[in-house]
């Protein structure tokens, strides 16, 4: 409500300042009124909010974030329930990238050899309709570490769907986005949620969004050692005061890594035998 107000006020002012008829003497919008548009505090799933959530379906806040036992748990179940989108979502929960961003990933963003991923754009709806578009802001223009978790997980996702390209034959469209489904084609960032949210459902785990992810990446960071800078970082927020060279980026990369190793060991998974 607050970002709708303030739309209208920007819209309303700019008639003001340019209309030559004076449709309009003043803004209306300046003078609405609306409760606090304060965030929700995200809160942790523990055990006993938990137990609340299963007797009453009581969510302690709109913002959840997963303990590392749950997410492992949700990552092991969708492994083996929606492999197409599984490395999708190991690389949201493991490097903090929004919906939008990860969707858009293009091959020529993702560098599994040296692993690491380039954030320059986003797919974003326009009504239901995907559009592509520039990153939110110039903070969230950046190149994102790889801890080896994820790195395998998106090699594998390279392989698979390799063979996906060679069953379809002249029939795959060449979209050139690294995240697609087993026909070629982009994913709708809808029908990611959609899928999120159904896996979330029948795996039995406590809810989550799956912007939510996004929270499990910062504060698995934060417990990893993480200071708020390298999460802001990591999240590309407006509010990061970044140094625009790419040297310092570079010379950071390594220590990153290390930070981002030591944020996903923090999550378990099964043992799996050998193939």
């Amino acid at each position: 409500m607050h970002r709708i107000r303030a739309t209208l006020r920007k819209a309303l002012n700019d008639a003001i300042r340019r209309s030559n008829n004076r449709l309009i003497d003043f803004n209306p919008a300046a003078h609405v009124e609306l409760p606090s548009g304060a965030r929700p505090k995200a809160r942790v799933w523990t055990a006993k909010a938990v137990q609340k959530w299963r007797d009453t379906g009581e969510r302690p806040s709109p913002v959840m974030v997963r303990t590392p036992q749950q997410a492992g748990e949700f990552l092991d179940y969708a492994e083996d329930h929606d492999i197409a989108l599984y490395p999708l979502f190991v690389l949201i929960l493991h490097r903090g990238l929004r919906r939008g961003e990860a969707v858009g990933l293009t091959d020529t963003a993702v560098d599994l050899d040296n692993a690491l991923i380039s954030v320059t754009q986003q797919m974003a709806t326009h009504g239901y309709t995907p559009v592509i578009k520039k990153v939110k802001s110039e903070s969230g223009n950046r190149v994102v570490s790889l801890d080896s978790f994820t790195q395998a997980a998106l090699r594998a996702h390279h392989t698979r769907r390799n063979r996906w390209k060679l069953a379809c034959g002249n029939a795959w469209p060449d979209t050139g986005f690294f995240f697609v489904q087993p026909d070629g084609q982009p994913w709708h960032p809808q029908t990611v949620t959609d899928r999120f949210e159904a896996l979330v459902r029948d795996s039995g785990l406590p809810p989550i969004r799956l912007h939510d992810l996004r929270h499990c990446a910062a504060t698995y960071l934060k417990t990893a050692g993480a200071d708020l800078k390298d999460i802001q970082e990591l999240l590309g927020h407006s509010s990061i005061t970044m140094t625009d060279t790419y040297t310092s980026v570079i010379a950071e990369l390594d220590v990153e890594r290390a930070k981002a190793e030591a944020a996903a060991k923090l999550v378990p998974r099964r043992r799996r035998r050998a193939a």
